[in-house]
């Protein structure tokens, strides 16, 4: 969209989402490069720290989405839960347009030394993928937060632009890491 979604567009692409079925079915990011003909890998790492304030803080800004605001996404509903079957519409400025991706949240990690979420592509998402975000606490304390990628381009015409979009790819989780570390920055 050349112009910021309004509400009402939002309640009709949700509208729309509403029973679809996922878009990539192939192995999680998590599991690494699937080695899928026409599908990028991505792994992206950010060190936090290594206080238990930090991996609090970390749990709580992704609990809140806080690396896509941070990032300049927004994601609606606003305070989605991290919850299996959750459907959100991240919304993107790229340049002079807004990009609209549905996702579905398809899985939940909530342990001792690992926290975070997984979400997949749905239809009208401009990749056809999914992503994962996972905080990971070391033995010696350590905090890390790994965003996980495995996309292609949905439509043909933009699987043309293969390095544009892998470059995008890149910056946005680039976005992602540098929106987590704000959010976890000590508050001066």
């Amino acid at each position: 969209m050349l112009r910021r979604p309004s509400g009402a567009d939002l309640d009709d692409l949700f509208m729309r989402m509403a029973g679809e079925n996922l878009t990539y079915t192939g192995p999680g990011a998590r599991a690494g490069d699937p080695g899928l003909p026409g599908y990028r890998y991505g792994e992206y790492v950010e060190q936090l720290g290594s206080a238990d304030l930090v991996w609090e803080r970390a749990k709580e800004a992704l609990r809140r989405w806080e690396q896509h605001h941070h990032a300049g996404a927004a994601v609606a509903p606003v305070g989605a839960p991290l919850a299996v079957g959750t459907d959100v519409i991240v919304t993107i400025k790229l340049g002079p347009a807004f990009v609209l991706a549905p996702c579905r949240v398809v899985s939940v990690a909530d342990e001792e030394d690992r926290f975070g979420f997984a979400y997949v592509t749905l239809p009208g998402h401009p990749e056809d993928g999914e992503e994962a975000f996972h905080l990971e606490r070391a033995d010696d304390g350590g905090v890390v937060f790994r965003v996980q990628v495995v996309s292609r381009p949905a439509l043909p015409l933009l699987r043309l632009g293969g390095p544009v979009t892998a470059l995008t790819q890149r910056v946005v989780a680039k976005r992602y890491l540098a929106g987590i570390r704000l959010a976890v920055a000590p508050v001066p």
